[in-house]
């Protein structure tokens, strides 16, 4: 995309909309053991849902459906708004 990544207009998206769930998806193709290194590049929690190309659509509909069933953040989990203080 150009001017903004993935994960910029995922957090802008999640000002508007907080109960938003997103995963992430590599840009590349990466070597087994290199996705801890590939996640803090990118500004990723590590804990984010990511997933690593190339993958099968088994593994897409795996990792959606991870996603889609895990626990919802708390409010309180969240980073503080940069725009509150403007």
């Amino acid at each position: 995309m150009p001017e903004v990544s993935g994960h910029d207009l995922a957090q802008q998206l999640g000002l508007q909309r907080p109960e938003m769930k997103v995963l992430y998806m590599s840009a590349f193709t990466l070597v087994k053991g290199q996705q801890q290194f590939a996640e803090a590049e990118s500004g990723l929690e590590l804990s984010a849902p990511i997933i690593l190309k190339p993958f099968t659509v088994e593994r897409l509909t795996e990792k959606v459906r991870q996603v889609l069933a895990a626990k919802p953040a708390s409010p309180f989990d969240r980073p503080p708004d940069p725009w509150r203080n403007v």
